[in-house]
Order: structure tokens, then C-alpha cells, then sequence
């Protein structure tokens, strides 16, 4: 299969994948009025979305292109290049959405995790000094970053183990003669 089919097939199902990030975004973002709580699910939701695509649109190169001979590393690729496509779209959107949509929300996501922090016992003094520490690393920009890598990470792994139960067949060289000569028989 070419390169170009491969880049336009994964291109297109990940900005699909990615759409159903924002929507699940978006949709948390309508209930809780904000995208982070304590029982966030979009996380969950996101997680299920990119398990579930890369299988789905895998299987459905698999059917369109490589009938026959699907191999590990082919199908390693569809999977991990389709969620590439779909960690870009979910990032640009978070970066949007930190910027423009809802700046205050990288306050409360501080103050959510400040919380976290006094729950599981650590002394308020610390808790202070960990929120510091990340409000000095939080940014838009640096949240989409994170955001990107890992759907890009969990998305490796997710290609790895799918690519090894769609793989298809083995390669055999002599594959057409072999049919032709069955065909020949039959005459």
C-alpha cells in the first residue's frame, strides 16, 4: 500500500478519534462547568475512544487495503499513526480551550490537585510548595504538550498489542503460482 494512502487513511480516522475527544471535552465541560472535577470521566472516556478507534479503523484499513497479507509491522503502523493524528487534534484543542475558552480552568485544575494532596495526608506546608511547583510548569501550551505525548504514548502501546491480534497471513512468494497451478488442475 502506498504512503500517501496510509497518511490520508490515518489522517482522516484520527481527526475523527480527536473529534471525539473534544466532544467528550466539551461535554464535561457542559456538566461540570468545568473540564477538571475529582470524578473526571472524560480522562476514561478519551482513553476508551482511542482504544476502540485504533481497532476499528486498523481493521477497517486492514479490510480495505491488505485483504490478504496484513502484516504486525503494517498494522503497528495504521494504529499508531491514526493516534498520532488524533493526540494532534485533541491537543490543538486543549490549547484553544486553556487559552480562549476557559483560561480559569488551569486555577481550578491547581486547587483541585492542592486538594488531592491534603486528602492523601500530606501536610498543608508541602501541598503548597507541590501546587507551586506546578503552577510554574503550567501553561496552555505546556498542557497541550503533555496532553499530546501521552495519547502518543498510551497510543504506541494500544498499536502494539492490537497490530499483534489484526496482523493477517504471511507473505508466501510463491503464492500465485501456487493458485495458478490449482487452477490449472481444476481444468
Amino acid at each position: 500500500m502506498s504512503k500517501n494512502n496510509l497518511t490520508n487513511f490515518t489522517a482522516k480516522n484520527g481527526a475523527i478519534i480527536g473529534a471525539g475527544f473534544i466532544l467528550a471535552y466539551m461535554v464535561t465541560h457542559l456538566i461540570n462547568g468545568k473540564l477538571h472535577t475529582m470524578n473526571d470521566i472524560s480522562g476514561n472516556i478519551n482513553s476508551i475512544l482511542l482504544i476502540a478507534g485504533i481497532i476499528i479503523f486498523t481493521r477497517k484499513y486492514r479490510a480495505d487495503f491488505n485483504r490478504t497479507y496484513f502484516p504486525y509491522g503494517e498494522a503497528f503502523k495504521v494504529g499508531f499513526f491514526t493516534s498520532i493524528f488524533a493526540a494532534i487534534v485533541g491537543a490543538f484543542f486543549l490549547y484553544i480551550y486553556y487559552s480562549y475558552i476557559s483560561p480559569e480552568s488551569l486555577e481550578q485544575y491547581l486547587l483541585l490537585q492542592q486538594n488531592a494532596f491534603l486528602e492523601s495526608g500530606m501536610a498543608e506546608e508541602q501541598a503548597s510548595q507541590m501546587t507551586g511547583l506546578m503552577e510554574n510548569m503550567m501553561s496552555p501550551g505546556l498542557m497541550a504538550f503533555s496532553s499530546l505525548l501521552g495519547n502518543t504514548i498510551f497510543g504506541l502501546i494500544i498499536s502494539l498489542i492490537t497490530a499483534a491480534f489484526l496482523k493477517r497471513g504471511t507473505q508466501d512468494p510463491n503464492a500465485f503460482n501456487k493458485s495458478m497451478s490449482e487452477i490449472d488442475k481444476k481444468e
